[in-house]
């Protein structure tokens, strides 16, 4: 096994966990090998979505998705964690939270392997799905995509391969961070549109179809250029 899970990154992210041990990403608290917070938990299940994970597409824009689901609200400590996630370096609790995720959507069981979750792998989950593209990230500075993170478990436990090379962002436009749900659709418009201006141009050339076959002689100074049969 290779990747995130293979049993070399397993053991380094273990004996990390020596010196920093494994915290809640809701509330960041100590939680060791401990596979679940008693804190943050119920306020969890205050914000699962269910008993249908599948958003309704009369209620949420979905553009030109076939479907979407989610298995929580993006309100609370939900919301928290992924905000800690993307501005507080913590890549950590995307891939916490991708292991809730994957557990929530296809109903993997949880192992713990030392101080880390690890989802087990999903039997026939994967039938209709081809891969696991996550979303690029905005831009570099960050050092580690968010989506790309969370997306790890699932195609951990679903055995499908991870392509975050497979999509890729045409230009840097402005941050969907504070734009309400009209300007993140025309931020996300521009970009494709930017897109299909960034096409090669392809200069066409005429072809002489009269003097196919025939050689150009070099012609003097105001003498006009003459053709021979080859």
């Amino acid at each position: 096994m290779t990747g995130y899970y293979s049993c070399p990154a397993q053991l380094a992210r273990q004996m990390r966990q020596l010196l920093f041990p494994r915290r809640c990403p809701c509330c960041r608290r100590v939680l060791g090998t401990l596979p679940f917070c008693e804190v943050c938990t119920p306020r969890l299940e205050e914000l699962r979505r269910g008993p249908v994970m599948r958003l309704d597409a009369s209620r949420h824009y979905l553009g030109a998705l076939d479907g979407a689901a989610a298995p929580y609200r993006y309100e609370g400590v939900v919301r928290s964690a992924i905000l800690r996630a993307k501005y507080e370096g913590e890549s950590w609790t995307a891939v916490e939270l991708g292991v809730e995720m994957t557990a929530r959507l296809f109903g993997a069981e949880v192992e713990m392997h030392f101080a880390e979750p690890v989802p087990g792998l999903v039997s026939g989950a994967a039938i209709g799905y081809d891969c696991i593209v996550p979303v690029p990230a905005t831009s570099r500075r960050r050092g580690y995509n968010v989506p790309e993170r969370m997306a790890q478990p699932l195609a951990h436990a679903l055995g499908l391969p991870l392509l975050p090379k497979a999509l890729c962002r045409v230009r840097a436009g402005r941050h969907q961070a504070g734009l309400s749900l009209d300007e993140r659709l025309a931020n996300a418009a521009e970009k494709k549109k930017a897109k299909e201006k960034e096409k090669p141009r392809v200069k066409k050339r005429h072809r002489d179809t009269k003097n196919i076959g025939k050689r150009r002689k070099p012609s003097g100074t105001g003498v006009p250029p003459q053709t021979t049969e080859e």
